[in-house]
């Protein structure tokens, strides 16, 4: 199908439009009419698409910044959280460390006073020995 005919005969139609500087020329007739009201509207919607991409912009930069401030919102929250739960677990190591010096010192005193105890009983039962000792020898 190397014949051309009709509408499809596209290097023409380019030939002409760039005769035009692109602009198509106008008819004065019911159709030519509907053409430029037609034409007028898609390039009333084009202009408002564009339009609206300005606003999309505007709106994801604003969504951008949002975000932006949430993250540094949360950031802080979070700092302030664990600055809070540090003081929190630092306070119950001390309680802890307090508690268990305690019971260290009561043991110890625990066992001095058995310490003492243990001496007490074996110097009585040296000096029993010692008495027994002493009889022993004098009786052989």
């Amino acid at each position: 199908m190397s014949h051309r005919s009709g509408i499809f005969r596209r290097p023409r139609y380019a030939t002409y439009l760039k005769k035009c500087g692109g602009n198509i020329p106008t008819l004065r007739s019911p159709l030519g009419n509907f053409m430029d009201e037609r034409d007028a509207a898609i390039r009333e919607k084009l202009n408002s698409m564009k339009d609206t991409s300005g606003e999309v912009k505007q709106l994801e930069e604003q969504a951008a910044a949002v975000m932006k401030a949430a993250k540094v919102e949360i950031s802080a929250a979070l700092n302030k959280m664990k600055k809070e739960t540090q003081v929190e677990v630092e306070e119950k190591l001390a309680e802890g460390r307090k508690k268990i010096e305690a019971e260290l010192q009561k043991a110890l005193a625990s066992l001095k006073k058995q310490k003492e105890e243990t001496v007490k009983a074996l110097d009585s039962q040296i000096a029993a020995l010692s008495q027994e000792i002493v009889n022993k020898v004098l009786s052989v």
